[in-house]
């Protein structure tokens, strides 16, 4: 996104609102005469058409006809229409020229002087400044703008102009911007439309946006707290007189707020929200038929094929086109997802010639937020078909133009990086590029969930203050009723039915009450055991990570003993790992099945040793199979080091090894687990000594201790290691 944009400058919203606006001009023109209507019509007509010298020429008639009819307020208007026009295709000189054709006009007439016309030119005017960086006369029209704002309480172009202040005070890396920002957002909260506070929040948005890669979490934040706003009626209003407001005024926020909530997630490296929101704006956009849905459209497929969803973004891709050709009668349309899309379906289909054109073409017409997506795709086409010469020279391109802020950008071009350097046989350069890539995507992906967890405690909180003062309301309510039901029985020999008819009324309510509570508690367990999952999820993830590193690091090891120890490492990880597996996946989350983690447990490791699973035989005898997780971690730990023990030393000399694991209950209190192998038994120093064995067997040691339980080995046809829990 340029600097910039942020303020006022809303894209396909801001051209939705000058739709709307010629409608107003056409309705207002009907009761102006005829002059004024074909004024109206030329208007309408110089907007929709793609020739922008052509709407240009019509503006200008519309402005010689307003003058001829002595119509200076349609002047303005049309002088600033003229101006923002310009401001969208980046010709700032012409804005500016325009822009100040507006405020002159306005200025010099004094019936227009109290008048809301005069204030939207002269922020007009300054925003066109803010484009062009000129500073000096963005200061001093921002400060002309603000007093009169503020002489006439005007709190729409003063939070307007206490943006565009912000806005230059940055680029001129001057203090107080953010309190700038929040007084803008206090002075939006102030006018009677809510469009007005989505905007303040927009600006406040890009500028933490565009500052740092550690503001996107708090950004977020700010987004989010729209949400409980956004069926708010004033939300569905658009205003009918736009010609009151400036014609940049937002005209659909609901769209604008989560497009930014899905730019947002994206950069936070989660596309799944990132494209539920956006198939929001496309749900929207196609009930209303809506000019931009193919915009919408390549968008959002766009999005999917970050997630691999092919089938969806080519479907919504195809469907655009089909919209585009209807309506234009053309293949295409200078827009930076069509092209991305159809560079990204070439290189499915290894059409890499005609992927590099359309990446080339979408970076070149490329507008906001990802514009450098396209290049990033060149580069991995040129890496795919080894034009090396080419891709070293985008990787050099890329990496000078990516800031701190391309966080999204970032991740995605580490690992297309380390994917290049795989392809070329670099394995040591591909390995880093890896390394910082999930260490950069976990950090992102830790930002956002965090978020959401806070989203779900935060509503959590809410229900019970609600649910809290509900009852307390009830408590009163019935305090009330038996004071009244006392004064009844003093004042009325009758009023036994009365109160009788109260009590019950009473005992209703207090029945409703405790079935809601009932309701409201049978929620909360539903959403602790929702949080436990996720606890479980992420002890589990980060327990692979840290086994996909020991993994990594054993690669690079030459010493076999520091490798078989990282890998010894590795599989007590795993070991660990597998339990919290089980305990999200399963329906009880306090215990795990035994049998089907023993099983699981044997066959990787047989694996991993080189052995058929078939050579270990496990017995369980257990009126029920699941154990409590404190009991099931160290009895896992305790089975993984035995079995690897077997697997390394027992079988050196056996043509035919085997293995038996029993874990059996003896009585109500006690678990005995055997474990119980054919090789060559344990050294005689070891026999009942397994503290001062290896490493493994101390752990065994530890373990037992930890579990309270006995331990007795000995040899009987090979080692046999016997454990009696104490459960």
């Amino acid at each position: 996104m340029e600097e910039g944009q942020g303020v006022c400058r809303l894209g396909r919203a801001t051209i939705i609102s000058i739709l709307c606006f010629f409608s107003a001009s056409y309705t207002l023109a009907q009761n102006e005469g005829s002059d004024t209507l074909q004024i109206a019509d030329w208007v309408t007509k110089s907007c929709l058409t793609s020739n922008f010298a052509f709407r240009d020429s019509f503006l200008i008639l519309a402005i010689n006809k307003s003058e001829q009819i002595h119509r200076i307020d349609y002047q303005v208007r049309l002088y600033q229409l003229l101006s923002f026009f310009k401001q969208q295709r980046n010709e700032f000189r012409e804005a500016v020229k325009f822009g100040r054709e507006a405020v002159n006009l306005a200025l010099t007439q004094p019936e227009l002087k109290k008048q809301v016309i005069v204030r939207d030119a002269i922020t007009n005017l300054t925003l066109c400044y803010s484009y062009f960086e000129n500073f000096d006369s963005t200061y001093y029209w921002t400060n002309f703008g603000k007093r009169l704002a503020k002489r006439y309480h005007d709190n729409f172009n003063y939070s307007l102009l206490l943006s565009l202040q912000a806005l230059t005070d940055t680029r001129l890396k001057r203090e107080g911007v953010d309190a700038l920002y929040d007084s803008a957002i206090f002075f939006a909260k102030h006018t009677p439309s809510l469009h007005d506070d989505v905007m303040a929040a927009f600006n406040k948005v890009s500028y933490m946006q565009e500052q740092s890669a550690n503001a996107w979490g708090a950004s977020l934040e700010l987004l989010t707290s729209f949400e409980g706003d956004i069926d708010n009626p004033d939300f569905k209003v658009t205003p009918r007189k736009p010609y009151e407001r400036n014609s940049f005024t937002y005209r659909d926020p609901k769209s604008t707020l989560y497009a930014l909530l899905g730019i947002t997630y994206i950069q936070l490296l989660d596309v799944d929200n990132a494209c539920y929101y956006h198939q929001k704006i496309y749900n929207t956009y196609k009930k209303q038929n809506n000019l931009f849905l193919p915009y919408v459209m390549c968008d959002l497929a766009e999005y999917e094929s970050f997630r691999a969803n092919d089938k969806r973004a080519i479907q919504l891709f195809d469907s655009a086109r089909v919209l585009i050709k209807q309506t234009t009668g053309k293949d295409s349309f200078d827009y930076a997802s069509f092209y991305y899309m159809r560079g990204w379906i070439a290189e499915q289909n290894q059409k890499y010639q005609e992927a590099i054109r359309s990446y080339k073409r979408a970076s070149q017409v490329a507008e906001v937020y990802l514009p450098k997506v396209s290049i990033i795709s060149l580069y991995r086409v040129y890496s795919i078909t080894k034009d090396l010469r080419r891709a070293d020279s985008l990787n050099h391109e890329i990496q000078k133009s990516l800031s701190p802020k391309d966080v999204f950008l970032s991740v995605l071009f580490r690992k297309e990086l380390a994917d290049h350097y795989s392809r070329i046989g670099n394995t040591e350069e591909a390995l880093n590029h890896y390394l910082r890539y999930y260490s950069l995507k976990d950090s992102l992906t830790s930002v956002s969930r965090y978020h959401v967890v806070k989203q779900v405690e935060t509503k959590f909180k809410t229900k019970e203050k609600e649910r809290e003062l509900t009852f307390t309301k009830k408590e009163k309510e019935l305090q009330s009723l038996e004071l009244q039901q006392e004064r009844a029985q003093t004042l009325y020999l009758t009023g036994g039915l009365v109160i009788l008819t109260i009590l019950s009324v009473a005992l209703y309510k207090n029945f409703n009450t405790k079935r809601k509570q009932a309701l409201t508690l049978a929620d909360r367990n539903n959403r602790i055991e929702l949080l436990i999952r996720e606890l479980h999820h992420r002890v589990k993830n980060n327990m692979q990570t840290i086994s996909s590193l020991l993994s990594l690091q054993s690669i690079r090891i030459t010493d076999e003993n520091a490798k078989a120890a990282l890998l010894e490492g590795q599989t007590r990880v795993d070991a660990m790992s597998l339990i919290h597996q089980k305990l999200y996946l399963d329906d009880d989350l306090r215990s795990v099945d035994m049998e089907q983690y023993l099983k699981a447990l044997v066959n990787t490791l047989a694996q991993s040793y080189g052995y058929d699973p078939a050579v270990v035989k496990s017995e369980i005898s257990l009126a029920e199979k699941n154990l409590d997780v404190d009991v099931a971690i160290p009895l896992g730990l305790i089975i993984n080091e035995l079995i690897i023990n077997a697997f390394k030393y027992a079988f050196e000399t056996v043509e035919e090894p085997e293995l038996q694991v029993i874990l059996k209950r003896t009585d109500e209190k006690k678990l005995a687990l055997v474990i119980r192998d054919n090789g060559k038994g344990l050294p005689d120093k070891l026999l009942g000594k397994t503290k001062n064995g290896s490493f493994g067997l101390k752990l065994v040691h530890t373990l037992s201790r930890q579990l309270n339980a006995s331990l007795s080995t000995y040899n009987d046809g090979g080692a046999v290691f016997e454990f009696v829990v104490n459960s």
